[in-house]
């Protein structure tokens, strides 16, 4: 059990949650969000945005977090 790798899926877990909440309460504090939003469309910008700032951190944050659970190691791989 790796507890830094655990500990930066926890972190990218909870950016994807705090993403979530805060588009649902203040939607007006994400300038990237009006942006894809005058791009895209809003329904094509928000889904852009919530697959970027909400899906992919919170998918990529359990996968990292199981990894560390059976002992595999983020900062291992970037020893030589």
């Amino acid at each position: 059990m790796d507890m830094v790798t655990m500990g930066i899926g926890g972190v990218l877990c909870l950016y994807g949650f705090y993403t979530m909440t805060m588009r649902t309460r203040s939607p007006e504090k994400f300038g990237k969000l009006k942006a894809m939003k005058d791009k895209y469309g809003d329904s094509n910008g928000l889904a852009i945005h919530i697959m970027a700032y909400t899906v992919v951190p919170i998918v990529v944050g359990i996968v990292v977090s199981f990894a560390g659970f059976n002992g595999l190691s983020l900062l291992g791989m970037f020893k030589s």
